[in-house]
């Protein structure tokens, strides 16, 4: 989770700039692409390496670090980096991955 004054990914800094573009979903590969200052390089990198979905929220909204703690929206989105821009299953990783494992075991 990125707790922060802004309620996801952006652009540009939407403080600054009020015609930044929000992203409902951006894969890791497009922040680094774009340049975009998610959180932390060595804590973005962490959530990367290990498919780790990062949940960007705004804290100055109350009751968003209780609605992201128990996995529902926090504003319009959830999962808004994830490994790739679809939708992450529950665990976060993605379905045909889930899908996979579920094979693999059978």
């Amino acid at each position: 989770m990125k707790a922060t004054k802004v309620d996801g990914v952006y652009d540009s800094e939407p403080v600054k700039n009020p015609d930044a573009k929000r992203f409902d979903r951006i894969s890791y590969m497009d922040v680094l692409s774009k340049g975009l200052n998610v959180m932390d390089s060595t804590a973005f990198t962490l959530c990367m390496d290990n498919h780790k979905p990062i949940i960007v929220f705004d804290l100055t909204v109350e009751g968003n670090i209780a609605r992201a703690l128990k996995g529902e929206d926090v504003g319009n989105h959830r999962r808004v980096v994830t490994s790739s821009a679809r939708r992450p299953g529950r665990d976060g990783r993605s379905r045909e991955r889930n899908r996979n494992d579920r094979r693999d075991h059978a």
